[in-house]
Protein backbone atom coordinates (compact mmCIF):
# COMPACT_ATOMS: atom_id res chain seq x y z
CA UNK A 1 0.00 0.00 0.00
CA UNK A 2 3.16 2.26 0.14
CA UNK A 3 2.67 3.96 3.37
CA UNK A 4 4.38 3.34 6.59
CA UNK A 5 1.79 1.19 8.37
CA UNK A 6 1.88 -1.64 5.66
CA UNK A 7 0.30 -4.44 5.62
CA UNK A 8 0.27 -7.58 8.16
CA UNK A 9 0.84 -10.81 6.97
CA UNK A 10 -0.20 -13.31 9.49
CA UNK A 11 2.95 -16.29 9.59
CA UNK A 12 1.99 -18.49 12.76
CA UNK A 13 5.63 -17.81 14.23
CA UNK A 14 8.31 -15.23 14.18
CA UNK A 15 10.15 -15.47 11.29
CA UNK A 16 14.46 -15.71 11.08
CA UNK A 17 14.06 -14.69 7.76
CA UNK A 18 12.20 -13.89 5.16
CA UNK A 19 13.02 -13.64 1.31
CA UNK A 20 10.79 -11.40 -1.30
CA UNK A 21 10.77 -11.47 -4.98
CA UNK A 22 8.63 -9.42 -7.45
CA UNK A 23 6.39 -11.64 -9.83
CA UNK A 24 5.14 -8.74 -12.11
CA UNK A 25 8.43 -6.95 -12.63
CA UNK A 26 12.04 -7.21 -12.66
CA UNK A 27 13.86 -6.94 -9.22
CA UNK A 28 16.14 -8.29 -6.85
CA UNK A 29 15.69 -10.70 -4.16
CA UNK A 30 15.16 -9.41 -1.07
CA UNK A 31 16.83 -11.33 2.09
CA UNK A 32 16.01 -9.15 5.65
CA UNK A 33 16.53 -11.43 8.79
CA UNK A 34 16.81 -11.12 12.16
CA UNK A 35 20.57 -12.36 12.85
CA UNK A 36 22.20 -9.85 11.27
CA UNK A 37 19.70 -7.02 12.80
CA UNK A 38 18.25 -7.64 16.26
CA UNK A 39 15.84 -4.60 16.48
CA UNK A 40 12.85 -3.74 14.52
CA UNK A 41 12.36 -2.38 12.06
CA UNK A 42 14.55 -4.53 10.04
CA UNK A 43 16.32 -2.30 7.53
CA UNK A 44 19.46 -4.28 6.25
CA UNK A 45 18.58 -6.53 3.24
CA UNK A 46 20.89 -8.83 1.59
CA UNK A 47 20.33 -9.09 -2.23
CA UNK A 48 20.23 -12.91 -3.42
CA UNK A 49 20.85 -12.95 -7.15
CA UNK A 50 23.82 -10.71 -7.03
CA UNK A 51 27.26 -10.83 -5.21
CA UNK A 52 26.80 -7.26 -3.57
CA UNK A 53 26.97 -7.69 0.43
CA UNK A 54 24.77 -5.92 3.45
CA UNK A 55 23.26 -3.13 1.41
CA UNK A 56 20.80 -0.73 4.05
CA UNK A 57 17.15 -0.96 2.10
CA UNK A 58 16.61 2.18 -0.39
CA UNK A 59 16.68 5.27 1.19
CA UNK A 60 16.29 4.36 5.02
CA UNK A 61 12.60 4.27 4.79
CA UNK A 62 12.44 0.47 4.18
CA UNK A 63 11.93 -1.80 6.70
CA UNK A 64 9.92 -5.13 7.92
CA UNK A 65 8.94 -5.28 11.58
CA UNK A 66 9.35 -8.94 12.70
CA UNK A 67 6.39 -9.86 15.21
CA UNK A 68 5.98 -12.74 17.28
CA UNK A 69 3.20 -14.33 14.57
CA UNK A 70 4.47 -13.02 11.38
CA UNK A 71 5.55 -9.20 9.95
CA UNK A 72 4.56 -6.25 9.07
CA UNK A 73 5.91 -4.00 6.07
CA UNK A 74 6.78 -0.99 7.40
CA UNK A 75 7.82 1.28 4.11
CA UNK A 76 7.10 4.48 2.20
CA UNK A 77 7.55 4.47 -1.14
CA UNK A 78 9.59 1.32 -0.95
CA UNK A 79 10.91 -1.59 -2.69
CA UNK A 80 8.68 -4.23 -1.27
CA UNK A 81 5.62 -2.11 -0.39
CA UNK A 82 4.20 -1.19 -3.70
CA UNK A 83 1.17 -1.95 -5.88
CA UNK A 84 3.68 -4.75 -7.40
CA UNK A 85 2.85 -8.76 -6.80
CA UNK A 86 5.41 -10.56 -4.40
CA UNK A 87 5.83 -13.56 -3.52
CA UNK A 88 8.00 -14.54 -0.20
CA UNK A 89 9.30 -17.53 1.98
CA UNK A 90 9.80 -16.89 5.58
CA UNK A 91 11.55 -19.15 7.80
CA UNK A 92 10.87 -19.77 11.85
CA UNK A 93 12.75 -18.44 14.31
CA UNK A 94 12.04 -21.21 16.77
CA UNK A 95 10.09 -23.80 14.44
CA UNK A 96 9.93 -25.93 17.59
CA UNK A 97 7.75 -23.87 19.87
CA UNK A 98 3.73 -23.86 20.14
CA UNK A 99 1.59 -22.40 20.82
CA UNK A 100 3.07 -19.43 19.89
CA UNK A 101 2.00 -16.64 22.36
CA UNK A 102 2.80 -14.58 24.70
CA UNK A 103 2.94 -15.34 28.32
Amino acid sequence: NNNVNGPFVYLGFRPAFILFKSTNQPSNWFIYDSTREVNNPMQQIIMANNTGGETPADTGSNGVDFLSNGFKLRSQNGSINTAHEYVYAAFAENPFQAPVTAR
